[in-house]
């Protein structure tokens, strides 16, 4: 986040608890914490994306045995070791980190998957329960999907659950031509 975001954001925020305190009306007060909690997620996934950046070779990506690296040479080494390399083969190596990833609930198909289990049951009042769900203020939604987020994170924390693999980032380290000898990075010369 730029720092003209962060001072957007703040304004914004700000706006929002002044809107709250001259009307009292909670709703400006919910909007503000949905969009505090929205920004404080998004700023967990940044510091996250700042984590190491390992390497592993592409002929290895995949494979259950496969370790990541703590150099491009050493994930070179890797596929030498353990892969069928010929003279003129090329090979790419990935920068990877540990995944950001983690589940979260989402309110929208959890209040389908409510209207369904109503609707299943053909009692009278369903239809009304069912429209009531749907039709319910964003807000409200928003709020109750921060709270089951909230709740979620914590049971995952409590079981210690987390998630360990690896994901490739966007754009690759390099490619790399085995000469008989040495793996010579293409484009050098």
């Amino acid at each position: 986040m730029t720092e003209q975001e962060k001072i957007k954001f703040v304004d914004s925020v700000v706006a929002l608890l002044n809107d709250w305190l001259c009307s009292g009306e909670n709703y400006y007060l919910q909007r503000a914490f949905v969009e505090l909690t929205r920004v404080a997620r998004w700023s967990e996934v940044e510091d996250a994306n700042k984590q190491q950046v390992f390497y592993i070779a592409e002929r290895r990506w995949g494979e259950y045995e496969a370790e990541v690296r703590e150099t491009p040479e050493e994930a070179l080494q890797d596929v030498l070791d353990k892969c069928d390399i010929e003279k003129g083969d090329i090979v790419d190596v990935l920068r990877c980190r540990k995944t950001t990833w983690l589940p979260s609930v989402n309110v929208g198909a959890l209040i389908d998957d409510f209207a369904l289990q109503a609707e299943f049951l053909e009692e009278n009042g369903t239809d009304e329960f069912i429209d009531e769900m749907i039709e319910s203020p964003r807000v409200a939604k928003a709020l109750l999907e921060c709270d089951l987020n909230d709740v979620l994170q914590l049971w995952f924390k409590a079981q210690k659950i987390k998630p360990s693999w690896y994901e490739k980032l966007i754009i690759p380290e390099g490619g790399y031509q085995f000469d008989g000898k040495k793996f010579v990075r293409i484009g050098d010369v």
